[in-house]
C-alpha cells in the first residue's frame, strides 16, 4: 500500500510533541482499478477473438470447393439451399488460366446474366486456387461453367 505522511501544521516545528498521521492516498485504489480494468479488457478481447473463430468457422460451412480439370469440373451438378456462397475454385492439370462463371436461368431454360459475385478474384494457372465474392442464390436453377477452359455448363439447383 502506497501512503504519504504529512505533520500537522500545528505540529511542525515541536519535536517532543510530533503528531503525524498517515493519509492513504488514492493510488492505491487506483492501482486496483487499473488491474480490475486490465482484467476486464483481457476477458473481451478473448471473447472477441473466439466470435470471430466462430464466424469463421461458420463462413467455411457456406464455402462450395470446386475442381477444373481439362474439359470439365469435379461436380456436375449441385444442390445448395437458398443463401449466401463463396465458391473457391481449383485448377488442377489445366495448362492455362481458367476462370468461373455463374448464371441464372431464364424463364426460357436459356442461361441468362452472370452473377457478378461468382466471378474468381482472378484467373487461376494450374495447381492454384481462387475464391468468389459471396454469391446470394435465391430459389431457382443456376449454371456454372468456365469459359476459357472451356467446359459445358453445369446445373446448381437452389431449394428454399
Amino acid at each position: 500500500m502506497t501512503s504519504r505522511r504529512e505533520i500537522h501544521p500545528f505540529c511542525q516545528g515541536h519535536h517532543h510533541h510530533t503528531f503525524a498521521y498517515v493519509i492513504e492516498t488514492d493510488t492505491h485504489k487506483n492501482n486496483i482499478k487499473q488491474r480490475v480494468m486490465k482484467s476486464i479488457l483481457k476477458t473481451l478481447a478473448v471473447a472477441v477473438i473466439a466470435l470471430i473463430g466462430f464466424a469463421t468457422q461458420s463462413q467455411a460451412q457456406d464455402i462450395v470447393k470446386l475442381e477444373q480439370t481439362p474439359g470439365t469440373f469435379d461436380k456436375t451438378e449441385i444442390t445448395l439451399q437458398a443463401g449466401t456462397y463463396v465458391f473457391e475454385v481449383s485448377n488442377s492439370g489445366v495448362d492455362h488460366e481458367v476462370g468461373f462463371v455463374i448464371a441464372e436461368v431464364n424463364r426460357k431454360g436459356k442461361t441468362g446474366d452472370h452473377v457478378k459475385t461468382g466471378y474468381l478474384a482472378k484467373t487461376i494457372n494450374n495447381g492454384e486456387s481462387a475464391r468468389s465474392q459471396e454469391v446470394e442464390l435465391k430459389p431457382g436453377t443456376y449454371r456454372y461453367f468456365c469459359p476459357l477452359n472451356p467446359t459445358p455448363e453445369y446445373t446448381i439447383t437452389v431449394t428454399k
